[in-house]
């Protein structure tokens, strides 16, 4: 994957929206990408000026588990893993400090947990999340 993080990159005053249109209209996006922006704009996006219209993060995480390749390919499962989680970072840095988008995001990926298959071991992958983790609780706020 490209380095999707160069289209959001904060330039002055912008929308959220105007950060998803943007990254989403990178031209060297793979299929893979396309498709799980498309799922994360109709979860975090209102499609009005409520809230209502959005995806709720069950039925983006089922959009999202369809996607998800099967857990005999490992290969092809981690290079969907790594993708979702560099987009869900991305997705997540483009938001302003004050948009629902991060906390429904957490909850997409929540449903996500829930759904889950079955296990796999992708050292890297766990290791990244605990170093998070362990960031996120050095947070001073």
């Amino acid at each position: 994957m490209s380095d999707p993080a160069e289209p959001v990159v904060d330039t002055g005053p912008s929308s959220f929206a105007q950060k998803m249109a943007r990254l989403k209209a990178c031209e060297n996006l793979a299929g893979l990408e396309k498709s799980l922006l498309s799922v994360f704009e109709a979860a975090l996006l209102p499609s009005g000026p409520t809230d209502e219209g959005r995806r709720t993060p069950e039925a983006a995480a089922a959009q999202i588990d369809q996607l998800c390749p099967s857990l005999e390919a490992p290969e092809t499962l981690e290079l969907f893993i790594w993708t979702l989680w560099e987009l869900s970072l991305t997705v997540v840095r483009a938001a302003p400090y004050d948009d629902p988008a991060p906390e429904r995001m957490v909850a997409i990926l929540e449903s996500l947990r829930l759904r889950a298959r079955g296990t796999v071991s992708l050292w890297g992958v766990w290791f990244l999340l605990s170093i998070l983790n362990t960031r996120s609780k050095l947070t001073v706020g």
